[in-house]
């Protein structure tokens, strides 16, 4: 298996194109041609350090998150990136 990080607009052109055996997605609804399935009903979590402000709230919504900075897991390193 290979991994690549791509736009999903180039996702869903390449897996009409048959470049691409299957990509993971945001949400379902790509168009004629795709089947989307879901594969884990996990809900996102936010992971914050214990001083930031938002830690001291007993619960978060994506509201209270939008505007920070987003990190993003890369599995082929195990690192985040901005």
């Amino acid at each position: 298996m290979h991994v690549h990080d791509l736009p999903m607009a180039q996702n869903v052109y390449e897996l009409r194109s048959g470049l691409l055996d299957a990509a993971l997605a945001p949400e379902s609804g790509y168009g004629k041609g795709l089947v989307a399935e879901p594969i884990w009903q996990h809900r996102p979590v936010a992971v914050l350090p214990r001083g930031h402000p938002l830690a001291a709230k007993d619960g978060l919504d994506l509201g209270d998150v939008v505007d920070e900075p987003l990190v993003l897991y890369r599995p082929d390193t195990g690192l985040g990136q901005q």
